[in-house]
């Protein structure tokens, strides 16, 4: 870990200090912060090129799909993506690249590294500049606690205003809250925090995605610093499982982020005491333990809020005569339940198709019968199967290609997203219609501010990892040093609109048992000519 800090930030060793306690490492950085402030100042001529986590894959090639930024160019681009400016010409043929030059927030592909069988290992843009660890071996997971040393900052001071660096959020409290708890609060100036992520530290090397977690919660704290709030961060390694932990430790926390996965996430939250809270940062699937723990908190938004959210969207666009269908597989009844309740609990007559994949070549007749080709034809696909709903795409998109023109609005959840085999182009001929979690709009002035702080302290781009530590961080510091100990009676007040997600937490149900979940989505509709759009709702 000290070669990291090294590394990463370019500190002297005499301002490391390490000493053994036990079964756990404690580094203290010193002056951290006040390096990392004059590094955040260095100058950009060019637009960074960042490569895309969106892959697409046309004619059985996989791309990536790259947003193009202002001042941009090609040789750039050819640069980050280690692709021949010739190959990515070729790829966008079908634009005349060659002749129309690059344009702003338009889309090219870059093709992208063909899967190889054998060793796995990891890809180029994954492994290079990935800060690396080294810490001795131990028989627990280590622990390393970070104390960032801050000036005081006055009880009155305005804590969510932007921060001097220019990375701002928004936090709005709501003007009249429904139930709003009759409670006091006192607002403070030192906010402890603890992180634990599996970042296998003892390997030498690190796991690369929660490291750079941790590097984004650094810069959230250094962007709280700068605030006036003294922000301590305690980071737990539990790769190899939760380590034990004093509870007096446990007690002293203000929040704990992570752990990750649902059997570790199981385990701390039967150590910790109930006035301790919990966040866990990007797995959907702890949301099974928000009912019997009410000291948890769910950040990423569950697939059942994001239909709550897509049923929602689809009845401030929908029109008289409009047809509504929902797709799915043939022998899962069950999953369509809930989109069925939302749309007839609303209202709205709505017809269903399902079918096996061995029926895919032949539901275009089936198709046609549900829908209406002079109107908007609104379509839910529920699955969570790559090779369904690549199928199901591809049928709706044969339709809209013929010469009577079906339009049609697709409805979908996150999933989609990470779905590799689905043609780009159907997506957009579907006019497809996304609630996301998470999503990062690169035209965002805070975002480009991160981006260059980022690569001066890092020297490497920011990952979804590192987004989502720092928008984390950075809200839950920002309401406990708001509200004080009692923070958690109050941040259900308060929204927010960070970097990559949003946030608005609250409880789940009316039992005093139940956790919090986040109900806050991004919004994007994929239209024609490879466009992307953000929606406000």
């Amino acid at each position: 870990m000290g070669k990291l800090l090294q590394a990463a930030f370019r500190i002297h060793p005499k301002f490391v200090k390490m000493k053994d306690m036990g079964k756990k490492l404690i580094l203290t950085i010193m002056l951290m912060l006040a390096f990392m402030a004059g590094a955040g100042a260095q100058d950009y001529v060019a637009t960074p090129v960042t490569i895309s986590k969106e892959k697409v894959k046309l004619d059985g090639k996989v791309y990536y799909s790259h947003i193009v930024l202002e001042r941009q160019t090609l040789f750039g681009i050819s640069k980050a993506y280690d692709v021949p400016i010739e190959d990515i010409y070729k790829a966008n043929e079908s634009i005349n690249l060659r002749e129309t030059g690059l344009k702003k927030n338009s889309i090219i592909l870059i093709p992208a590294p063909q899967p190889q069988t054998g060793r796995k290992g990891r890809r180029k843009d994954e492994s290079a500049n990935v800060p690396t660890v080294e810490i001795a071996e131990q028989n627990q997971p280590e622990q390393v606690e970070d104390t960032v040393e801050m000036p005081a900052v006055d009880a009155d001071a305005q804590v969510v205003s932007s921060d001097e660096d220019g990375v701002s959020e928004e936090l709005a409290q709501d003007d009249e809250p429904e139930s709003a708890p009759i409670l006091s609060f006192e607002p403070k100036s030192d906010v402890d925090v603890m992180l634990f992520l599996p970042l296998k530290a003892s390997s030498g090397r690190g796991q690369s995605g929660y490291m750079d977690f941790y590097s984004g919660a650094l810069m959230a704290a250094r962007a709280k610093g700068n605030q006036g709030i003294n922000v301590n961060i305690s980071i737990y390694d539990v790769a190899n499982g939760v380590p034990a932990i004093k509870s007096e430790e446990l007690d002293n926390a203000d929040v704990i982020i992570g752990p990750v996965f649902y059997d570790n996430m199981k385990t701390l939250l039967s150590r910790v005491p109930s006035h301790t809270h919990v966040v866990s940062p990007m797995d959907a699937r702890t949301e099974s333990l928000i009912p019997t723990n009410g000291n948890m908190i769910q950040a990423p938004a569950s697939n059942d809020r994001q239909f709550q959210d897509l049923v929602a969207w689809m009845e401030r666009e929908y029109s008289e005569g409009e047809k509504i269908i929902i797709v799915y597989e043939k022998g899962r009844d069950s999953e369509i339940a809930k989109v069925s309740k939302l749309l007839s609990d609303g209202g709205h007559e709505f017809q269903t198709l399902s079918y096996n994949l061995l029926e895919g070549r032949n539901i275009d007749s089936a198709l046609k019968s549900r829908m209406n080709p002079g109107k908007v034809n609104r379509v839910f696909i529920v699955s969570e199967s790559e090779a369904f709903v690549n199928d199901a795409i591809r049928n709706l998109s044969l339709l809209c290609h013929e010469s009577a023109g079906y339009n049609v609005a697709l409805y979908g959840t996150s999933k989609i997203k990470t779905f590799e085999t689905i043609e780009a182009e159907n997506l957009h001929l579907t006019n497809l219609h996304l609630a996301l979690p998470y999503n990062v709009n690169y035209d965002d002035a805070r975002v480009k501010d991160f981006l260059m702080k980022y690569r001066a302290i890092f020297n490497t781009e920011p990952t979804a990892f590192a987004f989502q530590g720092y928008d984390l961080t950075y809200f839950f510091i920002t309401e406990i040093a708001k509200y004080g100990d009692n923070w958690y009676d109050w941040f259900t007040q308060d929204s927010a609109s960070l970097l990559q997600a949003d946030f608005k937490f609250s409880k789940a149900d009316d039992s005093e048992n139940s956790g919090y979940v986040n109900s806050a989505l991004r919004h994007v509709v994929y239209g024609p000519e490879f466009t992307v759009t953000s929606v406000n709702l």
